[in-house]
């Protein structure tokens, strides 16, 4: 019995230093189950899209998106032209960067494929400063003088103080921003988002809105609610805030309406 216990012992330590051995030469030569990165056939791929590299090469997988082989950048199964592999870095799915770019890399489809070929698409971001690059939240970046949303500088009045709020808003020391637009008449210290339509500052409430109906189909609208009181107006539901006073749908009074009672239509 004692040898047959050891036995089974034996096999079960032999089996699992077998098992550790395999998942650290995954790791190592990028094979790692739940990497996109995979080898077969001798050939390198992303997911099911085939890698163009010489047999012999390695190639180094930094996280889903990005990887280094032939001294290069790689994203996805494309490589990224004057990108240095010596000093690429991931930085998340969608951002890369080395020694002298930053990229922002994403997909897109042609109308001339009939919308049915998924390309991608790695844009040095112009004037992008490696060395103080870093992300912020939804989808924006910045480096030491300028902010960036999806790859692409906008205007800020004192980059230095930016910050993300709430849904589609931001502020900075001066100002307050609704979609990187700058709301009119805020005041950036106190400035807040309150839900995805609904802002306000120490003196004025504000409806922000794409507009999609009007004479200029996706003008950033921002609209100052009449008669609102900041210090007491909340964002209710949808297009619907109210203050101790009186009840909002968008920017206009919701005619004979009880804040106190009030509950959004169904």
């Amino acid at each position: 019995m004692a040898d047959s216990a050891g036995t089974v012992i034996a096999k079960s330590v032999t089996a699992a230093r077998i098992m550790a051995a395999l998942g650290l030469l995954s790791f190592l030569f990028g094979c790692r189950a739940d990497s996109p990165y995979h080898t077969k056939d001798g050939a390198w791929y992303w997911k099911d899209d085939r890698i163009d590299l010489p047999s012999s090469a390695k190639l180094t997988p930094l996280n889903g998106s990005f990887a280094i082989a032939n001294g290069r950048g790689y994203f996805r199964a494309d490589p990224i032209d004057d990108s240095d592999g010596a000093t690429f870095q991931a930085l998340d799915g969608t951002y890369a960067k080395d020694a002298r770019h930053v990229w922002y890399c994403d997909t897109y489809r042609k109308s001339q494929e009939y919308w049915l070929v998924k390309r991608t698409r790695a844009t040095a971001m112009a004037g992008a400063d490696p060395a103080t690059f870093r992300l912020l939240t939804q989808r924006y970046t910045r480096d030491a003088s300028r902010i960036y949303f999806e790859g692409e500088a906008f205007a800020v009045r004192d980059p230095a103080t930016f910050e993300v709020l709430y849904s589609s808003y931001a502020r900075d020391r001066v100002t307050g921003y609704y979609m990187r637009e700058p709301v009119a008449q805020s005041d950036g210290a106190t400035f807040e988002g309150l839900s995805d339509h609904f802002a306000r500052d120490k003196t004025h409430v504000w409806y922000s809105n794409i507009n999609l109906s009007g004479p200029v189909v996706g003008a950033i609208e921002n609209v100052v609610l009449p008669d609102a009181d900041p210090a007491t107006f909340t964002a209710i539901e949808g297009d619907f805030g109210k203050d101790a006073r009186r009840v909002y749908q968008r920017a206009a009074v919701v005619k004979d309406a009880n804040p106190q009672t009030f509950t959004v239509p169904r």
